[in-house]
């Protein structure tokens, strides 16, 4: 699909219907990292309104996004950037044929920024993932 092929890229978020987590299927905002979105496997981290994760050692694994600073988050948005998530590419192609994956827009550069001094000085990110993600 051409559509999918022409907006899918580093930075985008996805709105992901019913994503299967660990210990429940949950709709999530999702953040595509991969430089080259034609890999089989898309990285992403989670998003999370919680802000209870914001808070001691973890406020660095996270990027704060302000309430409505960014159309597609209306609330107080958290980057967990302590783990990635991978998805099959083709399951996500699906995904957004289904309109099950919607693409809400680009995360301005000054959060990418952030998102990617997190990514540079984690100690939980392998180095070949960062290989994928980091300019």
């Amino acid at each position: 699909m051409k559509s999918f092929d022409a907006q899918i890229c580093q930075g985008i978020v996805i709105h992901y219907m019913n994503l299967p987590l660990v210990t429940e299927i949950k709709n999530k905002f999702l953040l595509v990292l991969n430089r080259d979105c034609n890999q089989p496997n898309i990285y992403c981290f989670l998003t999370t309104s919680q802000m209870r994760f914001y808070c001691g050692k973890l406020k660095k694994e996270f990027v704060f996004i302000p309430k409505n600073a960014v159309t597609f988050f209306r609330r107080v948005t958290l980057v967990d950037c302590r783990e990635r998530y991978r998805l099959d590419r083709e399951t996500l192609k699906k995904k957004y044929e289904s309109k099950e994956a919607i693409f809400k827009g680009i995360l301005p550069e000054p959060f990418m920024k952030a998102v990617f001094e997190t990514v540079r000085h984690s100690k939980l990110i392998t180095r070949r993932i960062k290989k994928l993600i980091l300019p």
